[in-house]
């Protein structure tokens, strides 16, 4: 067995030509035509990306003669096919994580308190495999480096850091006493021994592609092979100082390096929108110069937010796009059903139930179960939860609904295990858990190869896989759980796997910044070169901070500095000039100021400065013209819809009513004539109107008979409380909402001051004769008559015939009739609501007499502004709200619910997008509106 260097040997491949092309053709040449088998060879590149399209190359080269592949793996599968005999078998990530979190869970609060406050509950198993995840996280970056946890403590200066470490290391003794009970060992601790046993090997030659980032554990590991190890280096023999022995880079020679860039590959833009725009402009020029496809242009994505923006630019354009960084499976659409079935497992809260049915394929399914159209349901279920703020179904469902919201209800729970509290060990779950996505994904008919299906194939294949695992474990030792929590161990064993984009056509690929060191295409436009992004940040735990890391050798930000900026030249210097642009936005999208990246200023001190003080001037106006792929039609569809006028005209209003149109024609065409209204299914508190209603409700108690007369305010205050108990019961169940909870008691302490408001009333002569009455009134307008429909809250009358018309008022700050009814100064007043007016009218047929006094009950949040209060109106305001009445009849009957008004109110309605209320110039897109609805009137 070699111990030395002498069978590896390092090949420059120069930086002149892009580097796969170079490794492709020096393996065919060297490996396949000079007695080595080439498929016996194994090649190990830095990414998935260069494992395709290294295959890619290598079948090109291979028409016309055979050849057999090597075998390609990632950096990340090197350490594994190295390892050749071993005493034990080796855990897997899931041995690991059940491991460490077992060991946390027993261990004493005093280790627990080094590592963190507040350590989970005992049963909180979610609680212990996050932890866990975070120790297996600091295990794999010390292992890399070819230490265990329990050897940190010793090599720590920082005080506060070796407690931590000391805490860890006596828990690191245990986890791997824990797996030795079971004959298993860490895999860290494995490749150890494999090294200093000397047992680490491969059938056939090692080639490493451009690995730079080659970790410690595999330089070791690669000493002790007895065949050739080639280091395939991209650069030039000069730069030989650049690379230890295993083409690894020496961080000090690429940081003491100036970075050679021209200014005119550099562009300094504002925001996202601009950097996509300059990605366009560069891809227009390039197609100016020469002929050029798609395939030959890549854009490089330093941040990788902008990839939306870039592809849609691109798209617009008419450019083909293609986004080659694979996408994390977790945004699979099985994983997320997963999640949503965790999240509605764990409580069967409504909100998760609405979630849950939300899920596209869960639809389809709930769909097909209940037989009820998916619109149905989901308006059904937005209207549940806004009539009764509904939180956990399992209290029984309430109202009109109920039937139909149990029919849904059930067809969700059947995904689920018929107990699905119980807590089972962990083996016995994935049957259950396949089963749910069996009854979901088992009569769909889907193909790998088709773009919409490779997601949910390769999410499925790999959520069995997982599930695979749980159902192996021993049921002696797997953890007890509930079904939720071991939803949430196959999510956290899912996460950071990812699902490779598809090929397909040519196109313009938007590739992630640590890829382009292999990518070919000969045309390079890179965006987001700015600091924070370049260089790329790495997730490192966050039991490692930085000045232990320093001190234990691993690598920082230094080296990070050293592999991008290697990475970036390597990149300009193997394209013709003119080939690579750069870009950096000065903000981000929400306005914050950004920096250039540090290897744009890696210069002489002039250039630093040249580039710096371009980069801070002022941004004029981006000069790439946006794209226009649509063909204009003849008329602007991004306006206001106007209304479409009823088939027969109107002839009935509810006295509310009559302030939405005066307050806007518009909005009041939306409400009554269009219907439209709003619904949410994550309300979880009393909106304003139904927190009236409820006061409503409740007060309907003191029309009854039996409290006829009573002058006693707390009999009073007791019937009030115990109706408004009643109505909380019967419409929002035995346990509402918190915050609901807490509106009813602020809504018992106003009923509660109320009581001694009507006690004085009633001990003043006053009884009500009629409570919430229903009324109609039928108006003579221009000859035509015109009914007017409302319900009063409550008319009293006085022992000695006067005769009052009281509408109740919930709101938190109690107004007059005067300052909800008219506004302006004192002699030119104008009336902006009708109620009151309207009501006389109504209550007329039931012997109200014109002299009657109208007002409002106030039951405000001060208590000491609970109280009646009188409209100031003489025969003379009367007349001109009934004129103003007869104004609005003319213009409804017409159909007059147009131009929107430009000074409506803020308060929300749902309406906003509608009629455009937050447009920056809000009149000129009424104008447009009405210009285009003119347009196409005539």
């Amino acid at each position: 067995v070699m111990s030395d260097w002498s069978h590896m040997q390092r090949v420059f491949l120069g930086g002149r030509r892009p580097a796969l092309p170079a490794a492709a053709d020096w393996l065919v040449e060297h490996l396949a035509g000079q007695g080595e088998e080439l498929g016996e060879a194994l090649v190990v590149v830095p990414g998935s990306r260069a494992q395709r399209r290294l295959l890619e190359l290598l079948a090109e080269l291979s028409v016309g003669r055979s050849l057999v592949p090597p075998t390609i793996v990632t950096l990340g599968g090197l350490a594994d096919r190295l390892l050749v005999a071993l005493s034990a078998r080796v855990a897997v990530e899931l041995d690991s994580l059940l491991a460490w979190s077992a060991v946390l869970r027993e261990a004493e609060p005093a280790l627990l308190a080094e590592l963190v406050p507040h350590a989970p509950k005992h049963d909180d198993w979610p609680g212990w495999w996050t932890l866990a995840q975070q120790v297996v996280q600091a295990s794999d970056e010390l292992g890399a480096e070819l230490l265990l946890v329990h050897e940190v403590a010793d090599r720590l200066i920082e005080a506060t850091d070796v407690a931590r470490w000391q805490a860890l290391g006596e828990l690191d003794r245990r986890y791997h006493a824990w797996l030795a009970e079971r004959g298993q060992i860490d895999k860290h601790l494995a490749r150890r021994q494999a090294i200093e046993d000397g047992t680490c090997d491969y059938a056939g030659p090692i080639v490493l592609v451009a690995t730079v980032d080659l970790p410690l554990v595999h330089e070791r590991m690669l000493r002790g092979v007895s065949k050739p190890v080639y280091a395939l280096v991209f650069a030039d023999e000069s730069d030989a100082a650049g690379f230890d022995a295993c083409g690894g880079l020496v961080s000090s020679y690429w940081n003491d390096r100036p970075l050679v860039l021209d200014d005119e590959q550099l562009r300094f833009v504002d925001r996202p929108a601009e950097q996509a725009a300059a990605v366009l402009e560069v891809v227009r020029a390039w197609a100016e110069q020469s002929p050029t496809t798609a395939d030959e242009i890549t854009v490089g994505l330093g941040d990788t937010a902008l990839s939306g923006a870039i592809s849609r630019t691109l798209e617009f354009a008419g450019l083909p796009v293609r986004t080659a960084t694979p996408r994390l499976i977790t945004q699979a659409r099985p994983v997320m059903l997963l999640r949503a079935l965790a999240d509605f497992a764990n409580g069967l809260r409504f909100d998760k139930l609405a979630a849950l049915l939300r899920h596209p394929d869960a639809e389809l399914y709930i769909s097909q179960v209940s037989g009820e159209e998916t619109q149905a349901w989901l308006t059904l279920l937005d209207r549940y939860a806004t009539d009764h703020l509904a939180q956990r179904p399992t209290g029984g469902w309430l109202g009109e609904q109920a039937q139909a919201m149990d029919a849904v209800y059930r067809a969700a729970l059947s995904l689920l295990p018929q107990k699905v509290d119980q807590i089972q060990p962990l083996d016995a779950w994935p049957e259950l858990i396949g089963q749910a996505l069996l009854t979901v994904y088992g009569s769909q008919r889907m193909n790998r190869h088709r773009a919409d299906d490779r997601p949910i194939v390769t999410a499925l294949e790999a959520i069995g896989s997982v599930l695979a695992q749980l159902a192996s474990l021993d049921p002696q030792t797997a953890p007890h759980c509930t079904c939720s929590q071991a939803i949430s161990l196959v999510l956290s064993l899912l996460a950071g796997q990812m699902v490779p984009e598809p090929g397909g056509e040519p196109a313009i690929e938007l590739v992630g910044y640590l890829e382009l060191l292999l990518d070919d295409a000969p045309r390079l436009v890179i965006a987001g070169m700015n600091e924070q992004y370049v260089p790329q940040p790495t997730r490192h735990s966050a039991l490692l901070s930085e000045g232990s890391r320093r001190c234990l050798g691993l690598p920082d930000d230094a080296h990070r500095l050293a592999r991008d900026g290697y990475a970036l030249g390597a990149m300009v210097s193997s394209r013709r000039q003119g080939s690579i642009s750069l870009i950096a936005g000065k903000r981000s999208q929400e306005g914050d100021p950004l920096l250039p990246s540090r290897l744009l200023l890696k210069t002489d001190d002039g250039t630093l400065v040249r580039r710096i003080s371009t980069f801070v001037a002022e941004q004029g106006e981006s000069h790439a013209e946006g794209p226009m792929l649509l063909t204009p039609g003849k008329h602007d569809r991004f306006l206001i819809p106007r209304p479409v006028l009823p088939p027969v005209p109107i002839k009935k209003l509810r006295a509310t009513a009559f302030r939405d149109y005066l307050a806007c024609p518009y909005r009041f065409y939306l409400k009554h004539v269009v219907g439209l209204k709003t619904l949410d299914d994550e309300v979880m508190e009393f909106s304003a109107g139904d927190f009236g209603t409820l006061a409503h409700e409740a007060l309907r108690v003191l029309a009854r008979a039996d409290m006829s007369g009573i002058d006693d305010p707390q009999a009073v205050a007791d019937r009030l409380s115990l109706s408004l108990d009643d109505r909380v019961r019967r419409v929002y169940g035995a346990e509402p909402p918190v915050a609901a909870r807490v509106q009813v008691e602020q809504l018992r302490y106003r009923l509660q001051k109320f009581a001694q408001v009507h006690a004085q009333m009633m001990a003043e002569g006053w009884r009500i004769i009629h409570h919430e009455q229903s009324l109609e009134v039928s108006v003579d307008v221009d000859g035509q008559p015109f009914t007017i429909t409302g319900q009063i809250d409550r008319i009293d009358r006085h022992v000695d015939g006067r005769w009052r018309v009281i509408d109740y008022k919930t709101a938190d700050s109690g107004k007059n009739p005067e300052q909800v009814h008219r506004t302006g100064v004192k002699d030119n007043k104008q009336w902006i609501d009708l109620q009151l007016p309207i009501y006389l009218d109504l209550a007329v047929p039931l012997g109200v007499d014109a002299s009657a006094q109208v007002g409002y009950i106030n039951l405000p949040k001060k208590l000491d502004e609970v109280c009646f209060e009188p409209a100031p109106w003489g025969a003379d305001d009367l007349r001109e709200a009934r004129e103003k009445r007869d104004e609005v009849i003319r213009l409804v009957r017409q159909g007059i619910f147009w131009p929107p008004n430009a000074m409506q109110a803020s308060e929300f309605d749902g309406l906003a997008p509608l009629c455009g209320d937050t447009v920056a110039d809000r009149k000129a897109l009424i104008q447009a509106s009405s210009l285009r609805v003119t347009e196409v009137d005539a």
